[in-house]
C-alpha cells in the first residue's frame, strides 16, 4: 500500500510542474508583448510573432531570429504583391514608382538577410544598421508616392508590416545591447 505521502507527491507534482509551465509560458508572452508595445502596430507584431511556434519559448536571441525571418516573409510577400500590381498598372508614372518599390523592396531582402546572419552571429550592431538600412528602403518606397502626381502606396498594408517587424527587431537588439 502506498503511503499518504506518497499519494500526496502522486497528486502535488504534477499540479506543480503544471504551475510552473504556465508561469514560463506567462513570462516568454511577457516578452512579445514587451516587444510589440514598442512598436507601431502592437496587434499584428503580437500576431506575427505568435505565428511562430518558438516565439513564446524563445530566448531573446532566438526571438530576433525569428524576427528576422517573419521580416523575410514579408518582404517575400511583397515582392508577389508588385509583381501582381504590374498587371493593373498601364500609367508610366504608376510603373516607374512600383519598379523602385521593386527594387527598393530587393535591396531590403539582401539587408535583412545580411542582418539575419549578423543576428546569428550576435553582431547585433551590424545587425541594427542592416535592419535601418532596410527599413529606409521600404520609406523611400512609399514616399515616392508623395511626389506629384501625389497617391496613396498600392503596397501601403505591406509597407507597413515591414516598418512594424523592424520596429520588433530594434526592441529585440536593445534588449540584446
Amino acid at each position: 500500500m502506498a503511503s499518504p505521502i506518497s499519494c500526496l507527491s502522486i497528486l502535488v507534482i504534477p499540479l506543480l510542474v503544471t504551475s510552473l509551465s504556465y508561469h514560463v509560458s506567462n513570462a516568454d508572452r511577457a516578452l512579445l508583448e514587451y516587444v510589440c508595445q514598442k512598436t507601431s502596430d502592437y496587434d499584428y507584431c503580437l500576431s506575427a510573432l505568435l505565428s511562430n511556434n518558438q516565439s513564446t519559448t524563445a530566448t531573446p536571441y532566438t526571438l530576433g531570429i525569428i524576427s528576422n525571418d517573419l521580416t523575410l516573409a514579408v518582404i517575400q510577400d511583397t515582392n508577389r504583391e508588385i509583381a501582381d500590381l504590374f498587371l493593373n498598372f498601364t500609367d508610366p508614372v504608376d510603373v516607374t514608382r512600383i519598379l523602385n518599390c521593386q527594387k527598393n523592396i530587393k535591396d531590403a531582402y539582401q539587408k535583412v538577410q545580411n542582418a539575419r546572419l549578423d543576428a546569428s552571429q550576435k553582431s547585433y550592431s551590424e545587425e541594427y544598421k542592416l535592419i535601418a538600412a532596410a527599413l529606409e528602403q521600404t520609406i523611400d518606397c512609399k514616399n515616392q508616392y508623395a511626389d506629384p502626381p501625389e497617391k496613396e502606396p498600392p503596397i501601403l498594408n505591406w509597407t507597413h508590416k515591414l516598418e512594424t517587424q523592424a520596429d520588433a527587431s530594434f526592441a529585440i537588439i536593445d534588449l540584446l545591447l
